[in-house]
């Protein structure tokens, strides 16, 4: 996950492979929507093939097969740049050699975490807001199967921040346990980095919960004009009590009214404070310090909360997936309910004892439900019908008076496999199924297109529009009569061969943005062909409740 404020000159989206990478490959950056945001090919960038979004905002490094350093700088970062982001490494045949993917944030949030899958790679990096003056590198085993390398260096930059990276390979046929992995990864940060040394208590509570206590005590009589201040890692301060009272114009617009602190604190000693609604973004080292009027420093303590988000993976093509969340809190009959993904839009929204259609972004309509008195019964669980890997995302749920305040929220991290399909080399046909909601609006474009983003097949204005395919397919795929009423985009390709092996995806999109989204992997083999059924079942399973990294099929 890279997190940058916003109003930044620039922000990187790190990729590195092996180096002399193929010199005929394409380098492709995609965002969570599907839009070209950077290729390389050929020798070069392919500014045309960019979507106008990312026009003359992005830039790749020189001599990038050479190094395999494949990160995209990306200019003047803005709110609407939040999202998934893939780079992918394809060979002229169109095999992918490699696939990694990077969450955005643009937002006023502390760099926690960022993830990736490269092949059975995965690296994690988290900040603490204190300089690191000496490098230092070891190496563990932090579970079977699981070799762990942990590197810890400077890092200039704003605020000077240290790193810490862990990289970490499975054994063959080895399922890792993520909850490991981030229980080693703040091992070592304890064991690197001095800030992350000086905690002394670790929290762990669930998204959804009401609230959570950072716990702390002093252990000797505080004189009456002591000031008390919790600040997390960025300095960000949480809450203040100097003077004899809590002073909420000094909290950073994060916490306000949803932070406590008991009475008589400095009489009593305690000066644990309270946190309400915890979400992911709450994961931080916060830091109790108080201090004489003069400035000295008489205690400090650092406790870790880690907030757990429970995550949902799920097949492309499943019927629909369940994002559950019950609760029993009573709540009020004018509370609104509401979803949204992590790019911010409106996936379902309850208000006035009724859904509300109407606010919901035109990618989630007709595709969502929720349940009947669902304020009466605690249960704020969210349908969602026919997934892609379109809707990989965080999910938030929260829930608000009518005067806006926020009573309590929930996150959920929605996890979609690739579909992948296999044929026999010489078969007849093969089919890359795509099945969403029926009734698309009649003004819809249907899209499919290849891993090196040529025109594979166009539906538009109710009919198919072979002018606009490449002439690799023309004459060589169908799709269904009727398909914006029945939803079913499935489409037909004649005669696979070894080059059609790659990502097939489907945009399906109007003028007002994108509607559906889907990606379908095609192997062409010798042997049986074998095609993955489109699952009609339910499926909700949960797996390891920490979304650190998002599990692919690649």
């Amino acid at each position: 996950m890279e997190v940058v404020e916003s109003g930044a000159e620039s922000v990187l989206l790190p990729c590195r492979t092996r180096p002399f990478l193929p010199g005929d490959a394409t380098v492709e950056w995609r965002d969570g929507g599907g839009r070209t945001v950077h290729v390389y090919q050929d020798g070069s960038d392919q500014p045309g093939e960019q979507d106008q979004l990312y026009r003359t905002r992005t830039r790749m490094n020189k001599y990038l097969l050479k190094t395999g350093d494949l990160s995209l700088t990306l200019r003047r970062p803005t709110d609407g740049d939040r999202g998934l982001y893939t780079c992918r490494v394809s060979s002229r045949d169109g095999d992918v050699l490699m696939r990694k993917q990077l969450q955005n944030y643009i937002q006023n949030l502390q760099v926690l975490l960022w993830n990736c899958n490269l092949g059975s790679r995965t690296s994690l990096v988290q900040s603490v807001h204190e300089p690191v003056q000496n490098s230092r590198r070891s190496s563990c085993l932090s579970s079977p199967g699981v070799q762990v390398d942990v590197s810890s260096s400077f890092c200039q930059s704003e605020g000077n921040w240290s790193s810490v990276e862990t990289n970490w390979t499975p054994a063959a046929g080895h399922r890792v346990q993520l909850g490991t992995v981030r229980s080693f990864l703040l091992s070592s940060l304890r064991t690197f980095c001095p800030a992350a040394a000086a905690v002394q208590e670790q929290v762990e509570v669930d998204s959804g919960a009401e609230s959570v206590l950072l716990s702390c005590r002093a252990t000797v009589q505080l004189p009456g004009d002591a000031r008390v201040e919790w600040r997390d890692t960025r300095g960000r301060t949480v809450h203040v009590y100097p003077d004899g009272s809590d002073q909420p114009g000094e909290q950073n617009q994060l916490y306000r009214t949803r932070t406590r602190m008991n009475e008589d604190l400095l009489k009593t000693g305690d000066l644990s404070l309270t946190l309400r609604r915890p979400t992911y973004g709450d994961t931080n080292i916060y830091t109790c310090r108080v201090s004489s009027r003069d400035g000295d420093v008489l205690m400090k303590k650092q406790v870790q909360l880690e907030v757990k988000v429970s995550m949902v993976e799920v097949d492309s093509g499943t019927e629909s997936v369940l994002l559950s969340w019950k609760n029993k809190v009573q709540l009020p009959g004018d509370a609104r309910v509401e979803w949204r993904d992590i790019r911010g839009r409106k996936v379902h929204v309850y208000q006035d004892g009724s859904d509300q259609p109407g606010e919901q972004d035109q990618f989630y309509r007709t595709r969502t439900r929720m349940n009947e008195d669902l304020l009466k019964t605690g249960d704020l669980s969210l349908t969602l019908r026919r997934p892609t890997d379109g809707d990989r995302s965080l999910f938030t749920c929260s829930v608000s008076r009518r005067d806006g305040d926020v009573l309590m929220k929930k996150q959920v991290q929605l996890e979609v496999k690739d579909h992948q399909v296999e044929v026999k080399k010489g078969a007849e046909s093969v089919l890359l199924p795509f099945t969403t909601t029926p009734e698309l609006p009649g003004d819809t474009r249907v899209e499919w297109k290849d891993s090196r983003g040529r025109m594979v097949h166009v539906y538009q204005n109710g009919s198919d529009q072979p002018g606009e395919q490449n002439q690799l397919y023309r004459t060589r795929t169908r799709m269904n009569e009727d398909l914006l009423k029945t939803g079913d985009l499935s489409l037909t390709l004649r005669r696979p061969t070894v080059r059609d092996r790659g990502e097939f995806r489907c945009r399906v999109w109007r003028e007002e943005g994108l509607l559906r989204w889907k990606t379908v992997q095609l192997k062409v083999k010798a042997g049986t062909v074998q095609v993955q059924p489109e699952d009609t079942r339910s499926s909700c399973g949960s797996i390891d409740p920490t979304p650190l990294m998002a599990h692919q099929s690649v």
